[in-house]
């Protein structure tokens, strides 16, 4: 950015740590510091952007044009500087939404792929999906749940279905269930045998990962059937992550290890070592970062694998 300060990174874990739709850069978000941080990987050089409103960002788009910002009640923003709130215009003031973290690390909303849409909880937890350009918003009814995922063609909405009551008291649940839904729609395509909100859409949405304790499961998203389980792991395993190609999937391994499985065979082909709870994969495939609490964020070759289709 011209007018932004070159620094170090500082101390504290970098989340939300995501690579820019080019793969040039690394895009990093430091709430304490009210600050994101944008480093280029080809000159090694790191640009802050200062916010100087006192709004605090709740949900940002994947490509800084878009945010939900709290400053006495919910708003949904446009930009026209990318990850800039002085630029911002409120689009609509957001009510009766929840915008307390669902579950263990679950936001309390997030934007589709293409930034068109915010989904959000109500009071009530079901889901709402709100139009960026116009603000309009509607309600997906019966979707009261703690976690969702939309796919990376924003046509589908894979969600925890079945919570009763507030979050914020004693939530009652009954018969909680995962859905897919249409998101054109609003409408359940299928009922998926998942047992947790460690979930991952393919990169051309055909397929969904899933991961619980030792296993990670395969699902075709079309009609929510199993496709395959994977060999159980050593470990606990969680965070599943596939490459654009959608041939390998990594997952985040509790022996301090980034495992490599291949998609069609359900084998494990390798792994990597980390020092990292973070992992994000450069869009074109190449490139690896891992982000540490102590605040040093890792850049790696994607290793090569034969036994891959």
């Amino acid at each position: 950015m011209a007018t932004g300060k070159k620094t170090q990174v500082g101390e504290g874990l970098p989340d939300p740590l995501m690579f820019s739709p080019d793969s040039q850069f690394l895009i990093l978000s430091r709430k304490l510091k009210d600050e994101v941080q944008i480093y280029n990987i080809a000159n090694n050089k790191n640009t802050v952007v200062k916010r100087t409103s006192f709004d605090e960002v709740i949900a940002m788009s994947t490509d800084g044009m878009a945010q939900v910002v709290f400053s006495k009640g919910a708003k949904l923003r446009a930009l026209k500087t990318p990850y800039d709130t002085r630029t911002g215009k409120d689009i609509v003031t957001m009510e009766k939404v929840n915008l307390q973290r669902l579950g263990s690390g679950n936001p309390a909303m997030v934007f589709s792929p293409d930034g068109r849409t915010l989904l959000i909880k109500d009071e009530q937890l079901n889901i709402m999906l709100w139009d960026v350009a116009t603000g309009k918003s509607r309600t997906l009814p019966g979707t009261a749940g703690l976690w969702f995922v939309f796919s990376p063609d924003n046509s589908l909405l894979l969600a925890e279905c079945g919570i009763q009551g507030k979050i914020e008291s004693s939530t009652a649940v009954k018969n909680p269930s995962v859905q897919l839904f249409d998101v054109a729609s609003g409408k359940s395509i299928a009922t998926l045998k998942i047992e947790s909100s460690d979930v991952v859409f393919s990169p051309d949405s055909k397929q969904i990962a899933a991961s619980y304790l030792f296993n990670i499961s395969l699902w075709d998203a079309k009609t929510g059937k199993l496709i395959r389980s994977f060999d159980k792991t050593a470990k606990p395993t969680s965070s599943p992550k596939f490459t654009p190609d959608g041939k390998i999937l990594i997952s985040n391994g509790s022996d301090r290890t980034f495992g490599f499985w291949n998609v069609a065979t359900g084998k494990q082909i390798g792994s990597l070592p980390r020092e990292a709870n973070l992992l994000a994969i450069s869009p074109d495939g190449t490139t690896l970062a891992t982000g540490a609490r102590d605040g040093r964020v890792l850049l790696w070759n994607m290793p090569v694998f034969k036994d891959t289709k």
